[in-house]
């Protein structure tokens, strides 16, 4: 069945107001990851090497006793994550910033010889109660761990 001139043009119009759809939406996205994750990576280097693998822009700094890192959102995707880490002990503060507002943090704590990783709220109280206890025998851990975060990025917590 061949197509008429009309169907062709028809069809050639959905095909550009599809692919203009896609560019805006790609370039709203990169304007929101870009506008949002910038203010992240203030004095951080991009790492071109990370122990795991990841895709997307990855930046990271050094402190004293920790190190920072940022992952931007993959492609096409809205959540990246922050990063505090404990050197000697790897123990870890993550904070998923939300696009709109409502961030999510974990923790990844070592206790009593085991890697517990905890969902918590922005006060550092876990979401499952059976994960209080462990909280509160890391609670300086956790500490450092907040204190990091807040002198890095001034506001991320409060």
């Amino acid at each position: 069945m061949k197509l008429s001139f009309r169907n062709k043009k028809k069809t050639l119009y959905i095909v550009i107001i599809i692919a203009v759809c896609f560019l805006v939406y790609n370039l709203v996205w990169y304007l929101i990851v870009e506008n949002k994750y910038d203010v992240y990576t203030a004095g951080m280097e991009r790492s071109t090497e990370t122990v795991i693998r990841v895709s997307g822009k990855h930046f990271s700094a050094p402190a004293d006793n920790v190190d920072y890192t940022v992952k931007y959102p993959n492609y096409l995707e809205y959540v990246g994550n922050l990063a505090v880490v404990k050197r000697d002990t790897r123990e870890a503060l993550i904070i998923w910033p939300g696009i709109a507002g409502k961030d999510e943090y974990g923790l990844i704590l070592e206790h009593e010889n085991e890697i517990h990783q905890i969902m918590v709220d922005k006060d550092m109280a876990p979401i499952d109660s059976q994960d209080a206890a462990i909280i509160a025998n890391t609670e300086d851990t956790i500490r450092i761990l907040v204190d990091a975060a807040n002198d890095k990025w001034p506001g991320i917590l409060e």
